[in-house]
């Protein structure tokens, strides 16, 4: 499908929407060459849930784009690697064990020995799209910093 529909080079953000597809799926940036199989690949394929909701209350206003454009860009789940590790590779998005699936508690501190409450309100969590509402800074500079050295001046 991808091969058949893909549109521009590497800079383009391309969507491909499959009404039987259960929510959202993207690659993540690397080094390509035009036409090799990562190329092809690249892009976000979503389905109805993610859109509209369907079959899904929690996720019915579409921030599933949003998420899957962060993948788009380099950026990884806050949830990356639990408590312990790199996490996401963002200095201000604090540690989580797990993802929120649907839940958007305030004071969720699933990393107690660390600092800071879990980001529930990142868009790369999977709170319910009425909780997500921003790419914290870290995360912006991440996306940016991404944007720039794979799709930016690619060639």
């Amino acid at each position: 499908m991808k091969q058949t529909l893909r549109k521009g080079d590497y800079r383009t953000f391309n969507v491909y929407y499959m009404s039987d597809w259960p929510g959202g799926y993207s690659s993540l940036p690397m080094a390509v060459t035009n036409g090799d199989k990562n190329f092809i690949e690249d892009g976000i394929v979503i389905g109805p849930p993610a859109l509209n909701g369907q079959g899904n209350e929690f996720y019915q206003h579409g921030k599933t784009l949003t998420h899957e454009s962060g993948h788009w860009n380099g950026l990884l789940h806050t949830f990356q690697g639990g408590c312990e590790g790199p996490n996401d590779y963002v200095d201000d998005t604090h540690a989580e064990q797990e993802n929120l699936f649907d839940l958007c508690s305030a004071n969720r501190d699933s990393c107690s020995d660390q600092p800071g409450l879990d980001p529930i309100h990142s868009y790369m969590d999977y709170p319910s799209d009425a909780c997500r509402a921003e790419f914290p800074p870290g995360q912006l500079a991440r996306l940016l910093d991404h944007w720039k050295t794979f799709r930016l001046n690619w060639k």
